[in-house]
């Protein structure tokens, strides 16, 4: 496996840096058997070399597990997709836990929070990891991409692809591996292509199954306040400094929010906090008070008051187990 990483000008847009597989699969290691303390692992930040796209098999990264067929709660800004071809196992996407097999695919969008437990010794399979960055260096136009459904919200994030679109979709990631793996200057123009059709077959079958959204209308300024409150909800709650970041005022923020989403800015930003405080309950074995500061609560009590009047249940409560039952459905929806 290697990874791309900015393109080099000076060598005709070739790829300018590349890691042999053994070195990048010990960083992989290294990050999730030494930041398991964190909770929810950020790749963005404990990953010092984040690459625009990689691609690898299942089955290496399994390898390098802290525990033997388990990986921790992670997010990245990458997208995932990843195809398994035999084994199983199970895949926590939110909190909710899917039971994956043979011919099962998943999408996991960008900050999303995953983790994988229970997977057998012989799960094999494939992974690919890109971002915008990808395709915006090769010149490929983002709404042909990221205006695809497969973008706007899956009902679910997994799909059991039958005996027809398995091998072909496990056909795309080879070639696509066997492209990524090639030292040729036209992999430029080819990989983004192939990612392209990988992206459009998976898209289908989602459709077919009934499991993508109705379009939904996105305004930039809402785009660019989701990617605001995404960096600083934690620190940062204050709604009219958000607006002057956007350069609006504050009720047109709360107009164009509510017209396109039907929350206002001061819920987005509380449904956000709340997102994570689920996350960082349900996955992680941080006490409440951790969470609480993860949030940027510096007062427990602030937190679980803030926690009980938005979800309508305390933290502690969230975690039992017939709460969380119920709660985890709202996560993975959310």
């Amino acid at each position: 496996m290697k990874t791309i990483f900015k393109n080099d000008p000076a060598n005709g847009g070739a790829i300018a840096k590349q890691f042999d597989k053994p070195a990048i699969l010990n960083r992989y290691r290294t990050v999730f058997h030494n930041y398991r303390a964190d909770g929810i692992i950020d790749m963005d930040r404990r990953l010092k070399e984040k690459g625009e796209f990689t691609a690898c098999k299942l089955e290496d990264i399994l390898a390098f597990a802290p525990e033997p067929g388990s990986l921790p709660p992670v997010r990245s800004s990458n997208y995932m997709m990843v195809l398994i071809t035999s084994g199983k196992g199970e895949k926590i996407i939110g909190a909710r836990s899917y039971d994956l097999c043979r011919h099962a695919l998943y999408f996991i969008p960008k900050r999303m929070v995953h983790s994988s437990r229970t997977w057998s010794t012989d799960t094999t399979g494939y992974i690919i990891n890109f971002n915008a960055d990808f395709f915006d260096q090769r010149n490929f136009p983002a709404d042909q991409i990221f205006g695809r459904k497969l973008f706007k919200g899956l009902q679910t994030p997994c799909l059991h692809l039958d005996e027809q679109a398995g091998p072909f979709v496990q056909q795309l990631f080879e070639r696509i591996i066997e492209e990524f793996n090639c030292d040729d200057i036209a992999q430029n123009e080819l990989l983004p292509l192939k990612v392209l059709e990988l992206l459009i077959a998976c898209e289908r079958a989602f459709q077919k199954a009934g499991l993508t959204c109705d379009e939904v209308v996105r305004h930039p300024v809402i785009e660019k306040f989701n990617e605001l409150v995404e960096m600083h909800f934690a620190e940062i709650r204050n709604v009219q400094w958000y607006a002057d970041q956007l350069c609006v005022h504050p009720n047109h923020l709360n107009y164009l929010l509510k017209k396109y989403s039907a929350v206002n800015a001061k819920e987005s930003i509380n449904n956000r906090i709340v997102l994570e405080a689920k996350s960082l309950l349900a996955l992680s074995g941080l006490m409440v008070k951790d969470v609480a500061h993860r949030v940027g609560f510096d007062d427990p009590n602030n937190f679980s008051t803030f926690f009980q009047k938005n979800t309508g249940c305390s933290p502690a409560s969230f975690r039992s187990t017939d709460v969380q039952q119920q709660a985890n459905e709202q996560l993975a929806a959310s």
